[in-house]
């Protein structure tokens, strides 16, 4: 049989395992002792309490913000310059809202956004342009496309009776004459 410090040490360090392997499966896994004692996974999370987060990159630039010091709960995804390149949020009545935010000047933006009024996908220019479709409560759907100078240009409806609409209108906000 071997003696000596060498295998005096190799035998407490696989001792040392066996107790650490026994520790961590002897409650079925919900808690978890490693050498130094201490819980390794709580059998229900520890909650953290703060009303903001930020994971960082490895160079310590804040790249996702978890924050609720306006009262309210937002997410954000942010790009190497600190600017939001998607929003998660709900507003005071807890209506939720998806925002993708294009990096391009000028560019469009995205929404995916419930309100008080129904759901809606939307799509829009810094300079007044926009195009959205909606779903409200009352089960109407349509498609509203508006110019760059914030002008209603054409209205596609559906009615929760099934009747259509299409509605093209003009400089002075008058309906066009309809085009077959």
């Amino acid at each position: 049989m071997p003696g000596g410090a060498g295998w005096r040490a190799l035998c407490k360090a696989v001792l040392m395992l066996f107790v650490f392997l026994g520790s961590t499966t002897a409650d079925s896994g919900t808690s978890q002792t490693g050498l130094n004692g201490r819980n390794q996974v709580e059998k229900e999370p520890v909650p953290v309490v703060t009303n903001e987060i930020r994971l960082v990159d490895a160079s310590g630039k804040t790249r996702i913000m978890l924050s609720t010091t306006s009262g309210l709960p937002v997410v954000e995804m942010l790009n190497d310059h600190g600017v939001p390149g998607l929003s998660a949020s709900l507003d005071a009545s807890g209506h939720g809202s998806l925002k993708l935010h294009n990096p391009a000047d000028g560019a469009p933006d995205a929404a995916i956004e419930i309100d008080a009024k129904g759901a809606h996908v939307k799509f829009d220019r810094s300079d007044g342009s926009s195009a959205y479709l909606f779903l409200n409560n009352a089960g109407e759907s349509g498609v509203v496309l508006i110019d760059n100078h914030g002008k209603r240009r054409i209205n596609i409806l559906v009615k929760e009776d099934g009747t259509s609409i299409i509605e093209r209108f003009g400089n002075q906000w008058r309906p066009l004459p309809k085009s077959e």
